[in-house]
């Protein structure tokens, strides 16, 4: 039986962080209860992290406060220091995300500090939420896995003295980042490997964007190589503001299509998630949209037959 992938909708978090146009709470709230409904069991809503550099992410304690818990959902959140860890306890999370760059300059700009100087705030945010009485989740998300525009491919070296570090501080699982939308899939599967070898035991999940189209042949070459668990976003929204040419995230309706096409479960209503594509344009004042929300109606899942030798002789010979 095939495994059930989970599909983590990050667009309160990763899908604004950039825009242009500040989302209102209360919007925020509506678009999470719409994914809820859709079928998502697990939602990015938000960051404890400066709002003078992402200003989109301030109200991330009030979208939580404002969302109800519901059996079998997860909340996330994602932390780069022990204080934003504190925040996100104070806030009721349900699983926090350390992050940590594996690119010397993108470390410094998005975390402001050297790869071992990050690595040891999150050691310490780690130590924050593992002595709480009731501890979230802790992932490990480790940004630009596989490549950065600045430093060039990740060295195999780097990612797994990362994801050493970071199972030692008790990750229950490390989520693997092309926050350049770069990667191609054999980069994919060398990091999975070179992960898996590095911190056994630690589940690995993958965050992909899709700059250069390669997010969907990359999310399936982590399926062959063992990986259920994939970040997306309605619409493709997204980008990093801190990795010069990063653009949006796999949309979730593609990644989800991708799934259902190979008969993988999910639980996600396709036809209720492309239904949230305007109100999600409305909010953000442009279009959005992927490959399948622009398709014509979606078709059953391929089923393998058997092979009757050639073309039958009905099928005569016209193209």
């Amino acid at each position: 039986m095939a495994p059930q992938i989970r599909l983590t909708d990050v667009t309160l978090r990763d899908g604004l962080q950039d825009e242009a146009r500040t989302v209102p709470t209360a919007s925020k709230v509506d678009l999470a209860l719409g994914l809820l409904d859709a079928g998502f069991r697990s939602l990015e809503v938000g960051a404890f992290v400066r709002p003078d550099r992402v200003p989109q992410l301030a109200d991330t304690a009030e979208v939580l406060a404002r969302l109800p818990r519901r059996d079998g959902t997860c909340l996330s959140v994602l932390a780069f220091t022990p204080g934003g860890a504190r925040r996100a306890l104070d806030a009721g999370a349900d699983e926090i995300r350390l992050v940590v760059s594996a690119s010397q300059a993108h470390s410094t700009a998005n975390a402001g500090a050297s790869i071992d100087v990050a690595l040891r705030r999150l050691e310490d945010a780690a130590r924050v939420v593992t002595a709480a009485r009731h501890p979230p989740r802790l992932v490990g998300a480790i940004a630009a896995a596989f490549l950065c525009p600045v430093d060039g491919p990740t060295p195999t070296g780097t990612l797994a003295a990362i994801a050493t570090r970071l199972r030692a501080a008790g990750v229950e699982r490390l989520s693997l980042a092309d926050t350049l939308g770069a990667a191609g899939p054999p980069a994919v599967a060398a990091g999975v490997r070179t992960v898996r070898e590095a911190a056994p035991g630690v589940s690995i999940g993958l965050h992909l964007h899709d700059t250069y189209g390669r997010a969907l042949a990359n999310a399936w070459v982590g399926y062959e190589a063992g990986v259920v668990d994939f970040d997306a976003a309605l619409g493709g929204l997204g980008g990093c503001p801190f990795m010069p040419g990063a653009a949006g995230n796999v949309a979730a309706e593609d990644l989800l299509g991708l799934m259902d096409s190979a008969g993988l479960t999910t639980g996600i209503d396709a036809g209720a998630l492309l239904g949230l594509l305007p109100s999600l344009a409305a909010l953000v004042g442009h279009p959005v949209g992927s490959r399948v929300s622009r398709a014509p109606a979606p078709v059953p899942a391929a089923t393998p037959v058997a092979d009757d030798g050639g073309l039958s002789p009905a099928s005569g010979t016209s193209s």
